[in-house]
């Protein structure tokens, strides 16, 4: 690693599940460069690492999920404001020139 990084102080603004991705990414490398530099089993530090690295990868792709579900809700609530909204105003833009009982059959009919 670089001098004076560590994993704990990489941090991907905005976005927790990257930065926990990208700190167990290093922290896996840097595991995985103290096995080899102690003359450790460089298959067995591989697959440690490959492990990790799977599970890192699908916590991501779990907290990318849930992140987009919850982009997704949000733009269907907004899609579903706006349509209200637009329902309303074209109710206003109808009755004009209407009498008060002919508003409120359009309304009953909204």
């Amino acid at each position: 690693m670089v001098t004076g990084l560590t994993a704990k102080s990489l941090d991907v603004p905005g976005d927790t599940a990257l930065t926990a991705y990208v700190q167990g990414v290093a922290k896996l490398v840097d595991e995985y460069d103290k096995a080899i530099a102690k003359g450790g089993d460089v298959t067995k530090a591989t697959a440690q690492y490959d492990q990790g690295i799977k599970a890192l990868s699908a916590d991501l792709a779990a907290a990318t999920a849930k992140q987009n579900a919850a982009v997704t809700a949000y733009q269907r609530a907004v899609d579903a404001q706006t349509a209200a909204q637009k329902a309303q105003l074209d109710l206003q833009v109808q009755s004009i020139g209407m009498g008060s009982r002919e508003i409120q059959q359009a309304q009953a009919l909204a």
